[in-house]
């Protein structure tokens, strides 16, 4: 009896340890995909911006040559 106690002790700690190395991994993959949603938005940010400077570049283009 007291063995399947001390191996119930022992499956109790390993499954500490695991909860403990799952908290600790969700924890940083919540780091990084913050990381990476704040990197998103900044290029999307970039894109848009890099369109509207393309089209306003069209358009002198346009009026230079078609004026």
């Amino acid at each position: 009896m007291k063995r399947k106690i001390e191996n119930l002790i022992d499956l109790l700690d390993q499954s500490k340890l695991r909860k403990q190395a799952i908290v600790k991994s969700l924890k940083e993959n919540d780091k990084k995909n913050i990381q990476l949603s704040s990197s998103v938005i900044f290029f999307k940010d970039v894109i848009y911006d890099t369109k509207k400077a393309i089209a306003s570049a069209k358009k002198s283009i346009d009026r230079y040559y078609f004026c």
